[in-house]
């Protein structure tokens, strides 16, 4: 049965990060073409991050007490609506009240998938079953890049719309292959599973048991906040400010995504050579190149060889975060613990993108630029201040 859920996990990675790939990469490029400005894209995408911190708050709690409906069902029905929201979005071509609502559920409901697919994992892991992260993650990494690199060339010789109708098929796939998982899952559960219900710890006595966890969190966000503000919000502007195209852009996060898979995959490796906190001092500093890169570059091609960097920034302390929460955390507490993460994700993701609207329209990209190099120095700090590992 691992192998069955092991596919299963696989499957609903590549299904999910390459609708990530059409909703954050070509999201903002799809606004610009239907008249939205940077100030607005910014203030709509902070919106959507608030309403998916409101939305995994009440899922989260609901799943907790309910014993009708499990996480794969709750991320099916989520999942539903984001569906509705990406026809939507392809129906409508001009800017209106309706598509913009449909976009802001888009990037909402995208963002609350994540955390569920997280719980996923917990839910296999708690039955029994061992779950490869690293190879799903690999596999999403790798479909994200194929789906930029294809997007990318749709861009540049075809109707964006198309890229808006893969949204429609593979959010579609996602939900059918999620629904797939959850028949395997209460099968096995039912017949041979003899694992007991976990019961989780409220917030309070987690933040006792791990004093400096949230600051962890809000130095992981930070990182993760500055790379996605600039590297997937607003990556089309920076790029265009030195003569590059959305065509540059797509291959970008092609060549990104590519990249950081054999990381990813081979992190069980690099996790044995290095402590988890020399791993997460490699990240930062990987992330703060990038950024200074970024703001100092003159034309794209800079941009083009940095990407290696990916190597040792995001496919880095992904993985290493998910590790540092498996090893460092109870098992009743390990669903908390990736929840403080997401909702750190989600409130530094909300702030950076409303005022990275509004910093492009009103100063330019450079200065946003200069912002995440800020934010990643400081976010770094406060990561490797924060982290403590346990010692035999």
């Amino acid at each position: 049965m691992e192998k069955t859920f092991n596919r299963d996990h696989i499957l609903i990675q590549i299904m999910y990060y390459v609708t990530v790939s059409s909703v954050l990469g070509f999201g903002t490029y799809s606004m610009l073409n239907r008249g939205y400005s940077a100030s607005g894209i910014g203030i709509l995408i902070a919106a959507a991050d608030l309403l998916s911190i409101v939305i995994n708050f009440i899922a989260s709690a609901y799943l907790d007490k309910s014993t009708r409906i499990n996480v794969f069902q709750m991320a099916i029905f989520i999942a539903g609506g984001a569906l509705l929201a990406y026809a939507v979005n392809f129906l409508y071509t001009e800017p209106s009240f309706v598509l913009s609502i449909a976009y802001l559920l888009s990037f909402a409901l995208n963002a609350s998938l994540a955390p569920l697919l997280d719980s996923v994992n917990t839910a296999f892991i708690k039955n029994g079953y061992e779950i490869h992260f690293g190879t799903g993650r690999a596999f999403g990494s790798l479909s994200y890049g194929l789906a930029c690199l294809l997007f990318g060339f749709i861009s540049r010789h075809a109707d964006h719309r198309i890229i808006l109708l893969f949204q429609v098929f593979f959010q579609a796939a996602l939900i059918l292959v999620l629904h797939l998982t959850d028949r395997h899952f209460r099968s096995a559960v039912k017949t041979g599973s003899d694992h007991e219900k976990i019961e989780l710890i409220n917030y309070p006595s987690f933040l006792k048991n791990h004093p400096s966890y949230l600051f962890s969190c809000i130095g992981f966000a930070g990182l993760m906040s500055s790379f996605s503000l600039v590297m997937e919000s607003f990556l089309l502007p920076i790029i265009e400010s030195v003569g590059g195209t959305v065509f540059d852009s797509g291959l970008i996060q092609g060549i990104k995504a590519f990249l950081e898979v054999p990381f990813i995959f081979c992190f069980h490796l690099i996790e044995k050579k290095f402590a988890l906190k020399t791993i997460f001092l490699i990240s930062g500093i990987s992330f703060i190149t990038k950024a200074a890169i970024m703001f100092f570059m003159k034309s794209v091609m800079p941009l083009y060889f940095s990407q290696i960097l990916q190597c040792t920034s995001f496919a880095l302390i992904l993985p290493a975060f998910v590790s540092y929460i498996n090893r460092e955390m109870k098992h009743n507490e390990i669903a908390r613990a990736y929840a403080l993460q997401s909702i750190s994700m989600t409130a530094i993701a909300m702030i950076t993108s409303s005022l990275g609207g509004y910093i492009v329209d009103l100063y330019g990209v450079r200065t946003l630029c200069l912002i995440s190099l800020v934010i990643s120095v400081i976010s770094t700090v406060v990561l490797m201040i924060s982290i403590k590992e346990k010692t035999d």
